[in-house]
């Protein structure tokens, strides 16, 4: 379910307590954070790419060294260092290891080259992280989307994990957020949630009456978008 401490009161803590003093028997299973040949197996199956053909720019080793011809750029067809740096960054963790690739793609650090090869520079890709966790990662791509959908993410993040999305255009109206005078409030409200949702930052629920944060960690970035101030 989570690494993170929760309350008691937790709705999930709930059900198992619950599920207590019944006969149905249930099964913990504790997941640990992916080894390096399960995340170079789910890059390679994420991106589609063939590792015969995938080249980055790597650092220089006498086995996979191979020049131009020119001999200015060194080319490498594994991708085992670019497995390494995701490693290094996600600890393993798939939701951290799908958002960086998604990150890196919007940077422009992960692209398709005019044979629609995926392409990278190394060296790049270290030097952009600079944020130095994912928390940090999902924040700045936060921030990067619209301010209606950054609205929309830091009211759910004060509500909680799931919020109900009568309760959420209650909250427009009310709060005056969104101003878009040629538009209405349902209209930006919608457009809003739908960004949040194409980036994978928020999910419905079955009867797409309530909306969700992906991961707590988004939850936690949005949050930390609010001034503190306001919060006293």
């Amino acid at each position: 379910f989570t690494y993170r401490p929760i309350e008691p009161s937790h709705p999930f803590l709930q059900m198992i307590a619950e599920l207590e003093h019944t006969r149905i028997t249930k099964t913990e299973i504790h997941l640990r954070n992916l080894g390096e040949k399960s995340v170079y197996d789910l890059v390679e199956s994420t991106l589609n790419i063939d590792p015969k053909k995938a080249r980055g720019m790597m650092p220089r080793t006498h086995e996979e060294m191979k020049f131009d011809n020119d001999e200015r750029v060194e080319k490498c067809t594994s991708l085992k260092t670019l497995t390494h740096e995701i490693c290094n960054i996600t600890n393993g963790n798939p939701f951290f290891i799908k958002q960086q690739i998604i990150y890196w793609i919007g940077q422009g650090l992960l692209a398709l080259d005019e044979n629609d090869q995926w392409v990278w520079d190394i060296d790049k890709i270290r030097e952009s992280n600079v944020l130095g966790d994912v928390v940090s990662m999902i924040l700045e791509k936060i921030k990067m989307l619209p301010v209606s959908t950054q609205r929309v993410l830091t009211i759910c993040a004060c509500i909680g994990s799931k919020v109900d999305l009568d309760l959420l255009g209650l909250l427009f109206r009310e709060m005056h957020l969104l101003n878009d005078k040629a538009r209405g409030n349902e209209e930006v409200e919608e457009d809003a949630i739908s960004v949040a949702l194409q980036e994978m930052l928020l999910a419905y629920n079955e009867d797409r009456t309530e909306v969700a944060f992906v991961h707590d960690s988004i939850q936690s970035a949005a949050y930390s978008l609010l001034d503190p101030k306001k919060l006293a």
